[in-house]
């Protein structure tokens, strides 16, 4: 199981949360930080969605970059809760 795409996709979905304009300002910041990881030699997948990314983003912290894990014991935060 874990993070497949498919995973992601229908948790994003499927949610309770309703996410406005699926907030289109991420879509060219995912997409240089993806440019910038290839640079410096970290692999992705070769069709990576992008999507994928903002349907983690959107999970995680509802687009929220102030976001902390409401885990208990967990120091995650952030817009991914890494």
């Amino acid at each position: 199981a874990g993070l497949l795409k498919e995973n992601i996709h229908y948790l994003f979905w499927n949610s309770k949360k309703k996410y406005p304009d699926l907030n289109p300002e991420y879509d060219e910041l995912i997409q240089f930080w993806l440019e910038y990881w290839k640079s410096e030699g970290i692999e992705f997948p070769e069709n990576l969605d992008p999507l994928l990314i903002k349907a983690l983003i959107a999970v995680e912290s509802t687009f929220d970059p102030k976001a902390k894990s409401k885990a208990k014991g967990s120091t995650a935060s952030g817009l991914m809760q890494v």
